[in-house]
């Protein structure tokens, strides 16, 4: 058993692999899929177990709309 003592490691087993993003659906198809814009302005075409419709504002995750996101304004802060 390896015990891992660097603290910036540590942190990074602590992050997800994969982020968790906001979009809107775009179009859906008859595979189960749907194709979302996303935030930054790009598209996903993931899967859409819980059949959300156009224009609906979802959660993506690993390939899959994850849920309902709330629509919020957004900021962009340029540093």
């Amino acid at each position: 058993m390896t015990i891992t003592l660097n603290p910036f490691r540590r942190l990074l087993d602590l992050l997800p692999s994969d982020p968790l993003r906001v979009g809107d659906v775009a179009a859906t198809h008859d595979d189960g899929t749907a194709t979302v814009v996303l935030a930054d302005g790009g598209q996903v075409r993931v899967r859409n177990p819980q059949e959300f419709t156009v224009g609906a504002r979802v959660f993506t995750l690993s390939g899959e709309i994850t849920g309902p996101a709330p629509v919020l304004p957004s900021v962009v802060i340029d540093i």
